[in-house]
């Protein structure tokens, strides 16, 4: 008759689960899965409102800009590679090499050049990719050295970017203002709209005019990366598992998923290549004090013996365990070996 059995509620054949991560040149990087149930603003407000951050990274979706507005102390960050995404689209980078085949090097500049004035709003655009390629190349001059203090290193990162990336945004900025004279138009509130006969392209230049400002907030904070590349990497876990549980599963078991992914990427962002070794030394110490705490209130109030097994934990028996040295960006710290895959391990993969 179903005894001793629980109801438990499914996802709904879409399902969705946010990601939240910090900044890669932050000290203490951490990682944040929830379950969301879907793409409302209300979801995702609810989720974003349990970590308040300072600068919020993410891709154009219209619920991170209501959030922002909801909260103007946040500064917001564009993802430049989603921005890129567009203009690729618009470039059509696939059809253009087609038509740029050419069997001598003379041959290919004429037809480059030919295409250039056929559609000079496309030449423009590899412009401004290419000039977000040098934003790249410069930001990856800059690694951190040697016992460098976190504000040097930052500064570094600063100069950098306004010796370099600067100028290069500005002139985008002159190329995408002039492009959008002639293939977009202003709407009532004064955004730009996309004129339905230039398709692809108008949305591109549309998509950079009308975030323009938050598209050039890591110019001024060495503390934004340029993209939302850290997060896209700690969700392909999702995506690989995605076709398979997206429907066939019930909340409980996508809640315990998030768990387990943010133990796990938080631990291997971090350095930590074993995260099975890490939470398992905390279960363990967690487990000893919980014993130590309970055996010596009953040996205290009951005179128990210690040769009787120990079958339950005083619901307190947690209070006072010091977790710091647990807490991964700690751990690496005390335990240098989890960084380092060992060789055992490695035949083990091997074999398995």
């Amino acid at each position: 008759k179903g005894i001793g059995k629980k109801k438990l509620e499914k996802t709904r054949q879409t399902d969705y689960i946010g990601a939240v991560c910090s900044a890669p040149n932050e000290e203490h990087p951490c990682v944040i899965f929830e379950h969301l149930g879907g793409r409302t603003n209300e979801a995702i407000h609810k989720m974003l409102d349990g970590f308040t951050p300072a600068v919020l990274m993410s891709d154009a979706y219209a619920s991170y800009d209501s959030y922002c507005e909801q909260h103007p102390k946040i500064r917001q960050q564009n993802c430049i590679v989603h921005w890129r995404r567009e203009m690729l689209d618009a470039v059509n980078i696939d059809s253009l090499t087609k038509s740029l085949t050419a069997k001598t090097e003379e041959e290919a500049i004429q037809k480059a050049t030919q295409q250039a004035f056929k559609n000079p709003a496309i030449f423009q655009l590899c412009c401004v990719l290419k000039g977000i390629g040098k934003i790249y190349g410069y930001e990856k001059t800059v690694k951190k050295e040697k016992d460098e203090s976190r504000e040097a290193y930052l500064k570094r990162i600063l100069e950098n970017r306004q010796e370099h990336a600067k100028p290069l945004m500005d002139d985008i900025d002159i190329v995408m203002k002039s492009l959008a004279d002639k293939y977009t138009k202003i709407g009532e509130n004064g955004s730009y709209k996309v004129d339905g006969k230039y398709g692809q392209l108008g949305k591109a230049i549309v998509y950079y005019m009308n975030r323009r400002d938050k598209l050039r907030l890591f110019l001024t904070d060495p503390e934004v990366p340029l993209d939302s590349n850290a997060v896209e990497r700690c969700v392909r876990a999702v995506a690989v598992l995605r076709k398979s549980c997206d429907f066939k599963q019930t909340v409980a078991y996508t809640e315990a998923l998030c768990t387990v992914l943010s133990l796990t990427e938080t631990a291997k962002a971090n350095g930590i290549i074993s995260p099975v070794t890490w939470l398992t030394d905390f279960a363990r110490a967690v487990f000893i004090h919980r014993a130590e705490k309970t055996l010596t209130r009953l040996v205290r109030e009951k005179g128990r013996s210690l040769d009787l097994k120990l079958k339950t934990f005083d619901k307190d028996s947690y209070d006072g365990f010091d977790i710091t040295p647990y807490l991964p960006w700690n751990y690496v710290k005390d335990h240098p070996e989890v960084t380092k895959q060992s060789d055992k391990t490695d035949a083990e993969d091997k074999q398995a």
